[in-house]
């Protein structure tokens, strides 16, 4: 009995690690920002970046310039706990929520962030509209949320210059 639960659980471990996987590299995102029925917008030579819902920060390895204006296309959907219904897009959770201890507290949480360097943090979301840098210094993404262990799931961006 215990080696068939033993089993079980492997086989599950294995499952979601293969679909995470997937998820990491797929080369054509699906995901409510983009379903497939409508084309990137992003030039051939946009940065992709896989951002970890259960990591705080990721690093793009872009070092942006103050001023300069950025794009951001968004694919994905993260769980925010280990509760069923408790997801998110790029633009915050379904279930709309804030959390006064997030990066970000005024937004909703699971909304995509950035931020350069050490500065202050600022909302991505789900916009279709350039940002402009606020400073110099290499690109983090991340994750709107208090805390970030019992997430799971990725966003896929793509980012470039206008």
């Amino acid at each position: 009995m215990r080696h068939a639960l033993l089993a079980a659980v492997v086989v599950e471990i294995v499952t979601l690690g293969a679909a995470q996987m997937s998820a990491q590299f797929s080369t054509a995102p699906r995901g409510p920002e983009n379903s497939g029925n409508q084309p990137s917008a992003a030039p051939a030579g946009a940065r992709t970046v896989v951002v970890p819902a259960n990591v705080d920060w990721t690093t793009t390895t872009l070092r942006v310039k103050r001023g300069q204006w950025l794009r951001f296309e968004v694919s994905g959907e993260i769980r925010l706990s280990f509760h069923d219904g408790d997801t998110a897009t790029a633009a915050g959770a379904k279930n709309v929520r804030l959390s006064g201890k997030a990066p970000i507290p005024a937004i909703s949480a699971g909304t995509l962030i950035g931020r350069v360097g050490n500065r202050p943090p600022f909302s991505i979301g789900g916009t279709a509209q350039p940002i402009q840098m606020a400073a110099d210094g290499r690109l983090f993404l991340g994750v709107n949320d208090d805390h970030v262990p019992d997430n799971s799931g990725n966003y896929v961006v793509k980012v470039w210059e206008p």
